[in-house]
């Protein structure tokens, strides 16, 4: 028998051998190996993951499966660059919202199944804005508010007020007075939080008028009169132990300054705790302290040869000696002479 003959006879005992298998429900070695085959070429096809974007208005970033990162500044349609076999799983994320918006994903995951992935779809919105604001009371001038340190905000009548930079949800405002308004002082109640969704509108500025308060303490030892004054000008004479005040107020933040105006008859007065700043509270303890120098020198009233006023100062021509006199407080007397060894004198007569 030829070799020929051989494998025909082969063939035909294989091909009954699988026509029986098969009429016996049975599967063949040769129709599971092409089956395997044919599976492993169509796991090995690959395949893109994509959709639609809409209502963007900045930039987003996505990812699949956590990476192969994607950015979006237009709507449209997108893919994916990284490729996938078919059964394989995609879940498409939004890794990076647009600035002032949200951005939602439908149909964002599944399994790849022998064709691209088209019908992802990202959604964007705009965030919505919320005002800051509330109302103002007691209000007599004009008061500047700011939020967050900046959006100033000038208001001059009570009642409602609002910002015009409007926030977005999560943001946080704080609402202070930037200008008080004359003669008052202004404070915020519920003036910083949270924005939650809503309009802030219980910010309370609430408006009162400032009070003045008095500068004043106490003199001892004087045995004449002694003038003060307070930041050069509200004379106050003394002549006595005890407490003295000034009759003019100041408004709290002022500042005052006590100095010896005019000094009694052969003494020197001087002053401590003297100057400040007015804290809300009468100023009481300023002391003015008086003792006896010892000896006194005569002379005449000193003249401002520039304003022909007189200084206050009486000089002694004989010894070249000035000090302060209250009798140097007038308007001068003529005639006028020059001090061989000073200023210009008028001819009241003085002592200090």
């Amino acid at each position: 028998m030829t070799r020929s003959a051989m494998n025909g006879g082969h063939s035909t005992v294989l091909l009954a051998i699988v026509s029986i298998a098969l009429a016996c429900g049975g599967s063949s070695g040769l129709e599971e190996g092409t089956s395997e085959s044919t599976s492993n070429l169509i796991h090995r096809q690959t395949y893109r993951v994509g959709g639609t974007i809409s209502g963007l208005s900045g930039t987003v970033v996505l990812q699949d499966n956590g990476a192969d990162d994607l950015s979006r500044s237009v709507d449209g349609s997108f893919t994916f660059a990284t490729a996938l076999r078919s059964g394989s799983t995609y879940s498409v994320t939004v890794v990076l919202e647009p600035a002032g918006q949200t951005c939602t994903v439908a149909n964002g995951s599944g399994t790849i199944a022998r064709a691209n992935v088209t019908s992802v779809l990202v959604s964007c919105t705009t965030n919505p804005l919320y005002t800051v604001g509330g109302a103002i009371s007691g209000l007599s001038g004009t008061v500047v508010l700011q939020d967050i340190g900046k959006d100033d905000l000038a208001v001059s009548a009570n009642g409602p007020f609002t910002f015009a930079t409007a926030l977005a949800d999560g943001s946080t405002y704080s609402v202070t007075v930037l200008s008080q308004p004359a003669g008052q002082t202004c404070t915020v109640a519920n003036e910083s939080g949270m924005v939650a969704g809503a309009n802030v509108t219980n910010a309370a500025v609430s408006c009162t008028t400032s009070g003045l308060y008095t500068v004043g303490g106490s003199v001892s030892g004087p045995s004449g009169t002694v003038v003060l004054q307070n930041t050069g000008k509200d004379d106050l004479t003394l002549s006595a132990d005890g407490p003295f005040t000034f009759a003019t107020a100041l408004a709290n933040g002022s500042t005052y300054a006590v100095t010896v105006f005019a000094q009694p008859f052969f003494q020197s007065c001087t002053v401590s705790n003297g100057s400040g700043t007015i804290t809300g509270i009468n100023v009481t303890d300023v002391w003015v302290s008086c003792a006896t120098t010892g000896g006194f020198f005569t002379g005449f009233c000193v003249v401002d040869e520039t304003n022909g006023q007189l200084t206050g100062d009486c000089w002694d021509p004989g010894n070249c000696f000035s000090g302060r006199s209250p009798y140097c407080s007038a308007d001068p007397l003529p005639p006028l002479v020059a001090s061989f060894c000073g200023p210009l004198l008028d001819n009241t007569f003085c002592i200090f």
